[in-house]
């Protein structure tokens, strides 16, 4: 895995004890979890607000965390664990000092307006957002992605937001047969975990959405038929797949498996090694949904 420092040096391979960089369909759509070496020059490179950039594309994250672990016998000899996220996005993390309200308006308005510094391949328009003092954007934003049934996901050096009915009809990127990976199935628990809504409209009416399947049912004030049906949307995973790294595997990417089309929800390049000195281990491991209506 390639890192790079924010005065353009490259961690050395020799270092890297652990690298997991995590692509999902979330509203900070990359983070890294880094474990290294001790080194005194690393040290200084590796507290919290310096950038690195991470894989050929220099995707730039923030370390948000930072931490030494020097051994008590050997000063010299230690760990450093750092946890860094998408760079652009870092404002929308923070818990907010002043509110943002916004009606109708696009979700690059939104992160614009919680402070990050990101723009958007693709839109769509949110009919409500709050984020008020005290709370965190990035989470009201997860909320009213779930509205629209809809996902965020990095392309490129944008952000791109795309509905799951969208997401659904790519064109596949890769083809595997039905027996490839891990399966998971268990449709009890899919009813228990994903529930109908209902709410009401401003005659006092109740607003059912979907309710085909006997799910649990969950009130959600103040939306209207088209959201409180959309809410129940959702990737359930039903596969999962260990690859040879390639950190172009993205969230959001589409592949054809046993003439299914699925998404990947997550996936996480990681670079390993057991002990120092010993060859690392390289792969991409993916969690891959099946679009539930």
């Amino acid at each position: 895995m390639l890192i790079q420092l924010n005065d353009n040096r490259v961690i050395g391979h020799s270092f890297i004890l652990s690298a997991i960089m995590r692509s999902d369909l979330v509203p900070i759509p990359v983070s890294l979890e880094l474990q290294v070496r001790y080194d005194a020059e690393l040290e200084n490179n590796l507290k919290e607000g310096q950038t690195l950039y991470i894989t050929n594309r220099a995707i730039p994250l923030q370390i948000i965390k930072s931490e030494t672990k020097k051994s008590l016998d050997v000063p010299n000899r230690g760990l450093i664990v750092v946890n860094a996220i998408y760079e652009p996005c870092l404002a929308i993390a923070y818990r907010r000092q002043k509110a943002v309200i916004l009606k109708n308006n696009s979700l690059a308005a939104i992160y614009k307006a919680c402070g990050a510094k990101v723009s958007f391949k693709n839109d769509l328009t949110v009919p409500l957002f709050a984020s008020f003092v005290g709370h965190i954007p990035s989470e009201m934003i997860a909320k009213v992605l779930q509205e629209e049934a809809s996902i965020v996901r990095l392309q490129g050096k944008q952000l791109e937001a795309m509905r799951l009915a969208d997401l659904i009809k790519q064109k596949a990127k890769y083809s595997f047969p039905s027996e490839i990976g891990e399966n998971i199935i268990s449709g009890f628990l899919e009813r228990h975990s994903i529930p109908s809504f209902y709410s009401t409209d401003d005659d006092r009416a109740i607003i059912k959405g979907n309710t085909q399947k006997v799910r649990a049912l969950q009130y959600s004030p103040r939306h209207n038929p088209r959201s409180i049906h959309s809410m129940t949307n959702a990737l359930v995973t039903k596969k999962v797949l260990n690859l040879s790294y390639d950190d172009n595997h993205q969230a959001g990417d589409v592949f054809n498996i046993g003439g299914v089309q699925m998404i990947v929800i997550t996936v996480a390049h990681v670079w390993e090694t057991e002990n120092e000195g010993e060859q690392a281990s390289q792969y991409s491991r993916l969690w891959m949904g099946e679009l539930e209506t």
